[in-house]
C-alpha cells in the first residue's frame, strides 16, 4: 500500500532501523529466556558400558517430557 500511495516518500531511516533490530532481538532474549533456565544435561550409562549425555528441559512444575510449559 505505502509503496503504490507514497513511492517518493521517505523510507526508515538507519538509526530506526538499528531500534528496531535492538528491540527484536531483546524480545527474542526474553522469550529464550526460560529455556536457558530450565534446560539441564544427564549423563546416562547403559549396561554395555556406553554413556549418553542429553540436553533437556526440567520445568518447575516436574513432568517431563509432557510439561505443559513447553507448549506456552
Amino acid at each position: 500500500y505505502i509503496a503504490i500511495v507514497h513511492p517518493l516518500r521517505h523510507r526508515t531511516s538507519r538509526k530506526k532501523a538499528r531500534i528496531f533490530l535492538l528491540i527484536i532481538w531483546a524480545l527474542s532474549c526474553v522469550l529464550a529466556a526460560p529455556c536457558l533456565m530450565y534446560s539441564t544435561v544427564m549423563t546416562k550409562r547403559y549396561n554395555n558400558g556406553k554413556t549418553r549425555t542429553v540436553c533437556y528441559m526440567l520445568w518447575p512444575d516436574g513432568r517431563y517430557p509432557t510439561s505443559m510449559a513447553d507448549y506456552m
